[in-house]
């Protein structure tokens, strides 16, 4: 009886093990994968506003916002970012432009243009570069540190 209850009980540890450890394995053509993962969270945010966006973070992401704001755990993006997604608020779109990946898959970046307009205007209020940091988790890839910065206008100097 004692070494079924061991042998029952070390076959459910091997079990939560592996849920814990085993994932699946990152796509082969990583960046690929990654460029496709970040066009998706872009139509994700079209499509479904605030939660299409929040939908692509990872629990403990980062968000740095183009004022240097940071926020730390999906709550904190989400009310950061909720202005950016209320009618009539403003609308940021972005053209991933090239993926690197690194350890092997599990991690990488995508890195491309964005343009923020006020919801149903043309006007360009900012356009920039940004940088996505990406985790492979649970078979997709997460957002795991997200930023942009500003065209600086012509002539100005970085200090």
């Amino acid at each position: 009886m004692q070494a079924r209850i061991c042998r029952t009980t070390l076959v459910s540890a091997l079990a939560l093990a592996c849920l814990g450890g085993c994932v699946a394995a990152p796509p082969a053509d990583v960046e690929a994968a990654l460029l496709e993962a970040d066009r998706a969270f872009l139509e994700a945010t079209r499509r479904d506003g605030l939660e299409g966006w929040i939908s692509f973070y990872a629990a403990d992401a980062v968000r740095v916002d183009l004022h240097g704001e940071t926020a730390v755990g999906l709550e904190a993006i989400r009310s950061m970012d909720a202005a950016l997604f209320e009618p009539g608020g403003l609308r940021l779109t972005w053209d991933p432009a090239e993926a690197v990946a690194f350890d092997g898959g599990r991690s990488g970046l995508t890195r491309g243009r964005y343009e923020l307009r006020r919801d149903g205007e043309d006007e360009v209020l900012s356009r920039g570069a940004y940088l996505t940091l990406w985790r492979f988790e649970n078979g997709r890839y997460r957002v795991v540190l997200d930023t942009g910065a500003p065209d600086l206008p012509p002539g100005a100097l970085v200090e």
